[in-house]
C-alpha cells in the first residue's frame, strides 16, 4: 500500500462513524444477499497473492445476477461482474494486510454470533470469542465480514485526500455544468375533464366545448369552464419535464412545455383525461452559478474523487497479485 496513506488511514480508522457507516445496512442485508454467492467460494490464505476466478465462481456470479435482474448476463456483463469480483478480492486482501478485521465492532458482533451459532461458545466473553473466531479464520470466508472489509478499504482510500481548493472546485464545475442545469419549467392553471367519471368520449367532448368558451379569456375564466376536481389542484407551480412526465405522462409533458404563455390551450390528453391549460409563466432552461448549487457540487465532486482514488489505488496494488480468470467460462456464459 502507498506509504503516504498510512498515517491518514490510522486517524480515519479511529473514528467511530466509519464503523457505523459501513455496518448499517450491510450487516443486516448482506447476509441474505451474499450467502451462497461467488463471495463464498472458499476461504483465502491471508498471505496469498493469487486470485483465481474459475468456472464455478463465474457460474455463481451469473446465478446471483439472474436472481437480482431476472435475466442471464451477457458476455460483457459477465466480464464486468468478474472484474468487480477481482477488485473486491484485492480490497479484501489489502484490508487483511492492514489488519482491518481487528478491533472492529461490526465484525466482532458478526463473528461472535457465528461462533455461538456453530456451538463454539464455551461461556467465554465476547472479546475472547472474537479472538478465537479470528484464530479459526472465520473472517476469511464469511460473506458479511468480507463485504465489511471491502467497504472499509473503499471508505478509507476514498477519504484519504484533502478538501478541494476553490479553484479546483470551480474548474470541476465548469467541466460538469450540464449535470446541474435546470430544465425548462412552467406554472399553469388547468381545467380537468376526468375520463373515469365522464367516460372517454364524453370527457373529450366536454373539453372541446369548454375551449371554445375559453378563447380570448384570462386565467380567471377557469371557474366558469366547468371541469372535475383534480388531486394535485388547479394550479401547478414551476413544473419541469420530470414532474410532468411522472404525474401526467411524456406526451402531455412535451405539449405543455412547448405551449405559449398567456392564453388557453388544449384540450391535451393525460393519463387521467383531458385538460385545458393556461400557461401563467415560463422558466427557460438555466445553468446555475456555482454559488446557487455549491452544496450539490461539493458532494458530487467528492463522490467522483473518491471513486477515482479507489480506482487509482486498485491500479497501484493490482500488479502485486497474480490473477487467473477462466476466459472460456466468460465467453461461454452468454451461449449457455
Amino acid at each position: 500500500m502507498p506509504s503516504a496513506l498510512v498515517p491518514r488511514l490510522a486517524s480515519i480508522l479511529r473514528a467511530p462513524a466509519l464503523h457505523f457507516a459501513v455496518a448499517g445496512a450491510l450487516l443486516f442485508s448482506a447476509s441474505r444477499a451474499l450467502e451462497g454467492s461467488a463471495w463464498t467460494a472458499s476461504g483465502v490464505d491471508p498471505d496469498s497473492r493469487l486470485i483465481v476466478v474459475d468456472a464455478a465462481r463465474i457460474r455463481g456470479l451469473q446465478r446471483d445476477y439472474k436472481l437480482a435482474f431476472m435475466g442471464r448476463p451477457s458476455e460483457d456483463e459477465t466480464r464486468a461482474l468478474v472484474e468487480k469480483t477481482v477488485a473486491d478480492e484485492i480490497l479484501f486482501r489489502e484490508g487483511l494486510a492492514l489488519g482491518f478485521e481487528q478491533g472492529d465492532r461490526a465484525i466482532s458482533w458478526r463473528l461472535v454470533q457465528k461462533m455461538r451459532y456453530l456451538g463454539e461458545d464455551n461461556g467465554e466473553d465476547p472479546a475472547t470469542l472474537y479472538a478465537r473466531a479470528l484464530r479459526l479464520g472465520l473472517h476469511l470466508s464469511d460473506p458479511v465480514v468480507r463485504q465489511l472489509m471491502v467497504e472499509k478499504v473503499r471508505l478509507v482510500v476514498g477519504w484519504s485526500a484533502p478538501a478541494p481548493s476553490e479553484e479546483e472546485l470551480a474548474a470541476w464545475y465548469a467541466a460538469h455544468k450540464g449535470e446541474f442545469g435546470q430544465a425548462a419549467r412552467v406554472t399553469f392553471r388547468h381545467v380537468f375533464f376526468e375520463r373515469g367519471r365522464r367516460g372517454a368520449d364524453a370527457a373529450r367532448r366536454a373539453a372541446e366545448d369548454a375551449i371554445g368558451k375559453a378563447v380570448g379569456q384570462g386565467a380567471e375564466a377557469a371557474a366558469a369552464l366547468g371541469g372535475d376536481p383534480f388531486l394535485m389542484g388547479k394550479r401547478l407551480v414551476a413544473q419541469g419535464p420530470t414532474d410532468l412526465d411522472k404525474f401526467f405522462g411524456p406526451a402531455f409533458s412535451k405539449q405543455v412545455l412547448s405551449m405559449p404563455a398567456g392564453s388557453w390551450q388544449g384540450p391535451v390528453e393525460s393519463a387521467y383525461g383531458w385538460h385545458l391549460l393556461f400557461i401563467e409563466q415560463r422558466f427557460d432552461p438555466k445553468i446555475p452559478e456555482l454559488a446557487e448549487v455549491r452544496s450539490r457540487v461539493e458532494k458530487q465532486y467528492e463522490n467522483s474523487r473518491r471513486t477515482e482514488r479507489v480506482t487509482q489505488y486498485l491500479d497501484d496494488v493490482r500488479p502485486n497479485y497474480t490473477i487467473r480468470i477462466d476466459e472460456s467460462a466468460i465467453r461461454g456464459a452468454a451461449r449457455d
